[in-house]
C-alpha cells in the first residue's frame, strides 16, 4: 500500500498537480496527516505515529521542577524548626541592664554639643538685649551675628538639604523676648530637636535613641525622652500658649 501510494503521488506530480491537492486526495483516501507528510517526502511512513519529543521534554522538565520545589520546601521547614528550637541568646551578649542600657547613638553627643554652643550664643544675645531672648521666628539670623557657623544649626542625623532659613533645632515659640522672656528658668525648654525653626512640642523630633537633645532657659542642655516633659499654661493674657517644661 505505501509503495502504491508513492507511485500514485509520482503520477499525480507528473500530471502537474500541486502537493496541496495531492495531500487532500490522500487524506480523502484514509491516510493520516503524519502519514501524508512522509509520503510527500518520498518515504514510507512508519507503522506508528512518531513520538512527540517536545511533549516528552516538557513532562520531564515539569517533573524535575516539582521535585526541586519539594526539596526546597523541606529544607525551609527544617530551618524554621531549628530556629524555633534554638536556645535564647547568652545573657553575656547583652548589656547588664538589658536593652535599656545600650550605648547611645554616635550622633547624639555631637548633636548635644551643638545645642550647647547654640545656648551659649542665646545667652550672649540675651545679655546684649536687656536679658531677653531673640524672636523665635528670627533666632537663627540673630545668632549668626554671634559667630555661630551654619554647621552648628544642623544635626548630624538630619539628612535634609541645608538651607539658610531652616535648621535642625527649633526655638520654643513662647520664649519670645518681645514678651520679656529671658534666661533663668532651669525647667523651661528653649531649643530642641526639630525640623522647624520655631514652634511647640508638636514640632519636636526625637531622633536620638527615641529622645531629643534640649537646651533649657538657664543655659544647661540635656537629652530627654518625650515622657520627661509636661505642658503648663503660659499667662492669662495668652491662654492658648503653653510653657514646655522639664517634668
Amino acid at each position: 500500500m505505501p509503495q502504491t501510494a508513492l507511485d500514485y503521488i509520482a503520477s499525480l506530480r507528473a500530471e502537474g498537480h500541486r502537493d496541496a491537492d495531492i495531500a487532500a486526495a490522500l487524506r480523502g483516501g484514509g491516510w493520516t496527516r503524519w502519514q501524508v507528510r512522509y509520503l510527500l517526502r518520498g518515504t514510507v511512513p512508519p507503522a506508528a505515529a512518531p513520538a512527540r519529543r517536545w511533549l516528552t521534554r516538557t513532562l520531564v522538565f515539569l517533573g524535575l521542577l516539582g521535585l526541586a520545589l519539594v526539596v526546597i520546601a523541606g529544607l525551609l521547614r527544617v530551618s524554621a524548626e531549628r530556629t524555633l528550637a534554638a536556645p535564647p541568646a547568652h545573657p553575656l551578649l547583652l548589656p547588664p541592664g538589658g536593652l535599656g542600657d545600650m550605648p547611645p547613638s554616635t550622633s547624639r553627643a555631637p548633636c548635644l554639643a551643638q545645642v550647647q554652643r547654640l545656648m551659649v550664643a542665646q545667652l550672649a544675645y540675651a545679655t546684649d538685649h536687656e536679658n531677653r531672648f531673640p524672636c523665635p521666628r528670627d533666632w537663627k539670623l540673630n545668632l549668626r551675628e554671634y559667630g555661630v557657623p551654619e554647621s552648628d544649626f544642623w544635626c548630624p542625623d538630619d539628612a535634609r538639604r541645608r538651607q539658610w532659613f531652616l535648621a535642625s533645632y527649633a526655638m520654643n515659640q513662647v520664649c519670645d523676648g518681645r514678651w520679656g522672656i529671658g534666661p533663668g528658668d532651669p525647667h523651661l525648654v528653649l531649643l530642641f530637636d526639630s525640623e522647624m525653626t520655631s514652634g511647640g512640642p508638636e514640632c519636636a523630633r526625637f531622633r536620638h535613641d527615641d529622645g531629643a537633645n534640649v537646651g533649657f532657659a538657664d543655659g544647661h542642655c540635656a537629652w530627654r525622652y518625650p515622657s520627661d516633659f509636661k505642658l503648663e499654661r503660659f499667662t492669662p493674657q495668652r491662654p492658648r500658649k503653653v510653657w514646655w517644661q522639664d517634668g
